[in-house]
């Protein structure tokens, strides 16, 4: 189990208002990785010095402060993928070859537990690791359901 290595704390009823709607469907709204994505990729650019990925095209989402290239993705109550986008969603099969090959071209995942918005705890996974509870089959066609990611890290 690790500690975040930061949280960010939205205000709801900003939030809400902001939005023009509630803050019941405010909750509801950030509770799917989907709809918060992009706001948490800006979170942790700006968490670490760094910049969001030029285009939603590239294979990484932030680029930190020392030029290195990392994934961000949501923990919701139906786990966390850390495959590419190319392999998420309706109708799209898991490769192994690709989801190795996303491994190998970024330092690792931040991951933002939105199962606790609005106070959201960030963690930081290495890809060795990722790598790791792949090789000792920890998770399956590279994914965690919110159960495996609470035993894993999730504090």
């Amino acid at each position: 189990m690790s500690q975040p290595v930061f949280r960010h704390h939205w205000d709801i009823n900003d939030v809400a208002t902001a939005l023009g709607i509630s803050p019941a469907a405010a909750r509801d709204f950030f509770l799917d990785g989907r709809r918060g994505g992009h706001l948490i990729e800006e979170v942790a650019a700006r968490h670490t010095g760094g910049v969001r990925a030029p285009s939603e095209k590239a294979p990484y989402d932030v680029i930190d402060s020392a030029g290195r290239r990392w994934e961000v993705r949501a923990l919701t109550k139906n786990g966390v993928r850390f495959t590419p986008s190319i392999q998420t969603g309706g109708g799209r099969e898991y490769d192994e070859t690709r989801f190795l090959a996303k491994l190998d071209g970024v330092v690792g995942y931040y991951i933002a537990n939105l199962t606790r918005f609005p106070d959201v705890p960030f963690y930081q996974l290495s890809s060795a690791q990722i790598r790791a509870w792949h090789t000792s089959d920890k998770m399956s066609k590279g994914r965690l359901t919110y159960l495996q990611a609470k035993a894993l890290f999730v504090d």
